[in-house]
């Protein structure tokens, strides 16, 4: 019996809950955000006041219509930003549940899930790595910690899987 492939397993179903968990939160939070957020129609779209047939009234009205009009163009790109946010922690929802599903399949032996976690391993190793050239000197054993278990995960899947 390989021991170190449960290990593997282990770490890739953990690793499917710690992204995948917080990101389904954050997706269901960002999404009921977007149906608050919903963009109101447009206050006014009548012509402007006349300054000289209204007076201060007009000026008064058409620095109101700047304001509102100020205000709904920051209420759309916020919606758009918005909209960024929720299909990024979608995404990352998936990615934990793929993660989580190739640990129970490299649990149970399934040759899809092996290959899966090859790839996902092997695009490890080039994030780890770039996360090396960026990462301050006291949180660079977090980035070797990646590269090892990248390294550990893939001679079990490769060499010792049976």
């Amino acid at each position: 019996m390989n021991g170190h492939l449960p290990i593997v397993a282990l770490g890739l179903r953990i690793a499917g809950w710690i992204i995948g968990a917080p990101s389904f939160l954050l997706t269901l939070y960002l999404g009921g955000g977007l149906f608050g957020f919903r963009q109101a129609p447009p206050t006014d779209v009548s012509a402007p006041l006349d300054i000289k047939t209204y007076g201060l009234i007009a000026l008064l009205d058409n620095g109101a219509r700047g304001i509102a009009r100020m205000f709904e163009f920051f209420a759309g790109a916020a919606t758009w930003i918005l909209t960024a946010l929720t299909l990024v922690s979608l995404t990352s929802t998936l990615v934990g549940v793929i993660l989580y599903l190739a640990g129970r399949g490299v649990a149970h032996h399934a040759t899809w899930a092996r290959i899966l976690a090859i790839l996902i391993f092997l695009a490890l190793l080039p994030v780890a790595l770039g996360a090396l050239s960026v990462l301050p000197r006291l949180l660079l054993p977090v980035g070797w910690l990646l590269i090892g278990a990248a390294f550990y995960s893939l001679w079990v899947l490769v060499w010792r899987f049976n």
